[in-house]
């Protein structure tokens, strides 16, 4: 896991190592430690970002929000 601090933005990057994010009890243990309700990228392999505003499995390419956890 490679974790990218930004101000009060924290983008975590998650790799083999970390587990099967498709599992969702892996995606809950890795969140515990932020306090966040977990977002997850289903990814697409194309050119689409979402605008999110609530926690589970997006279908894109990149999510952003401007919700506090």
């Amino acid at each position: 896991m490679y974790e990218l601090f930004l101000g009060n933005i924290i983008i975590v990057v998650t790799s083999k190592m970390d587990g099967d994010m498709k599992d969702v009890e892996n995606v809950k243990k890795l969140v515990q430690g932020y306090y966040m309700r977990p977002v997850w990228m289903k990814q697409i392999h194309g050119n689409d970002i979402k605008i999110i505003d609530q926690e589970g499995e997006v279908p894109s390419d990149g999510v952003f929000t401007s919700k506090e956890s």
